[in-house]
């Protein structure tokens, strides 16, 4: 699967999981960390924490592993690093705290 694939796929499996403001960002131009970014809110920290599971094991069925995971123990903010993809579970407050869409507003909106 090539990056743009993969942020559709992982794009469906947040909104099969009823995430909410599902943001994607190509951000190729931008940086060498990653293509895209995905940003998207849980509305419990359970909510979140089962997501990430969720991902993840979908994931590995594709054959894609994550090379790092933080914040699943608080779950307030989940970041999973697939390289080229990295995806952003927040709960609605750290959201709106970091506003990471701010951040990346120059790079190519895939989904808002």
């Amino acid at each position: 699967m090539n990056y743009k694939e993969k942020t559709q796929f992982f794009i469906d499996l947040l909104e099969e999981k009823k995430l909410t403001n599902i943001y994607a960002v190509d951000v190729t131009d931008l940086t060498a960390e990653a293509n895209t970014f995905i940003i998207a809110t849980a509305g419990s920290d359970r909510q979140a924490k089962s997501v990430c599971e969720f991902i993840e094991e979908k994931a590995e069925e594709e054959g894609l592993y994550t090379s790092g995971k933080e914040g699943v123990e608080l779950s307030k903010w989940i970041l999973l690093d697939y390289g080229d993809i990295v995806i952003h579970i927040f709960l609605k407050d750290e959201r709106d705290f970091y506003n990471l869409e701010r951040l990346w507003q120059d790079g190519k909106i895939i989904k808002e």
